[in-house]
């Protein structure tokens, strides 16, 4: 079953572009991977502190940075996400 919108015929009723964050850990990769299965485009934003780069899957953008990193406004407001699904974080130690 579709994630985003399901079928209508042949196509898709509606196309997004979702910012998934921690898509190189276990759940974000699982939800980022379904996104992309569903045809969604996905950027990817990760600080790789506890995920794995080669968990991002294939035709994901992926940009390794802390999602709260002023750096990354500029990849963020680029991508004109139509969702936000935030998957990252990380106990403090």
């Amino acid at each position: 079953m579709p994630l985003c919108g399901g079928v209508r015929g042949k196509g898709k009723i509606f196309d997004m572009k979702i910012l998934v964050t921690g898509a190189a850990g276990f759940i974000g990769s699982k939800l980022a991977e379904s996104l992309i299965e569903d045809g969604q485009e996905v950027l990817v934003i990760d600080n790789l502190s506890t995920g794995k780069k080669d968990r991002v899957p294939a035709g994901a953008r992926f940009v390794e940075s802390c999602a709260s990193s002023p750096e990354i406004i500029d990849a963020i407001f680029e991508f004109n996400a139509d969702a936000i699904a935030h998957c990252g974080g990380a106990k403090q130690r």
